[in-house]
This record gives C-alpha cells, structure tokens and sequence, in this order.
C-alpha cells in the first residue's frame, strides 16, 4: 500500500501539506506566539478562543488596556496574517458621524493599525458597537515586532478612550 501512495505521489504531498499547516499547539492556540511573547517577556493569558490575552499597563496611574493577539491566521496574496486589536469604546449606540470622520482622519495619519467600527450582530442582541484599534502582521512575527504591536494597539485605545469617556456623542 505504501507503495503505490509513494507512486501515486499522494504520499508526499500529504507530508508537505502537513509540514505546511500552522504551528497549532492541540489546543489550537498558535506556538508562535506563544513564543514571540515569551522571547518579549510579555505576560499573557490563553482565551477560550485559542486567543492571546495581554493586559498592558498603558500608565502610572494604573489604567491598563487589554490587547488580543488572534491565533486564528488569515492569508492574502501569499502572505500569511495576524491581528493584533484592542477595544476603545463600546456603546449601545452607532458611532455618529462626526466621530467616524475623526477616526477615519485619524487612520490617514497611521503608519501600522487603523481604527475599525464593529457592528452588532443581528442574531446577538447583546452586542454593542465597539470601536477597535487594529494592527495586521505577518503571522511569523517575532516577539520585539509582536511587542511593539501591542503597545501600539494598547496605547491608541487608550488614548481613544481617554478622549471619548464621558462624552454623550459617540
């Protein structure tokens, strides 16, 4: 049997389709990331999810800000990618229009991340809309590159929020 895998060529390319899928640890988290974080020095958690957890002290005055680093991989146009977000504002309100036009003048003035709005679901009347900070890496980024996503995603929707609370117009 093993023969005519071997003949067939079937035996070889299930053995590069196997050497080709992500570093899934069983859990379905992602190694790699849990590698880059560890090599950073950054303490995370694990979600049900498979996602990366990461509380970031944006501050001395203890505000912290969670950041997500997604295990779940997407590829476009060759490239394998990860995003790294954080949540800035949820509200049970649309963002209004003044506020997506600041975000949006905000994004143009981005080198790495943009602000992204998500919608409720309709089948989920819970939801809230969130204004997120999102950066996109190659999935193999290392842990200095993973590091400064993070702060970068921490400190932005921090920032957000900072300018945002309190205020009635979202």
């Amino acid at each position: 049997m093993s023969r005519s895998l071997l003949r067939s060529g079937l035996l070889p390319a299930a053995l590069i389709l196997l050497f080709a899928l992500p570093a899934a640890a069983d859990n379905g988290e992602d190694r790699r990331v849990r590698r880059a974080l560890e090599d950073a020095d950054v303490e995370f958690s694990v979600n049900d999810s498979d996602n990366f957890r990461i509380v970031w002290n944006c501050n001395t005055d203890g505000r912290t800000q969670l950041v997500i680093v997604n295990s779940r991989t997407e590829n476009f146009r060759g490239m394998e990618l990860r995003e790294i977000w954080s949540v800035a504002s949820r509200s049970d309100n649309p963002v209004s229009a003044s506020r997506m036009a600041e975000l949006l003048s905000d994004n143009a003035r981005k080198k790495v991340g943009a602000w992204q709005i998500i919608l409720p679901r309709e089948d989920r009347p819970s939801d809230r809309h969130l204004v997120v900070f999102q950066i996109v890496l190659p999935a193999d980024a290392d842990g200095d590159e993973l590091r400064s996503a993070i702060i970068a995603c921490a400190e932005e929707a921090d920032r957000l929020e900072n300018d945002w609370v309190g205020t009635d117009d979202l």
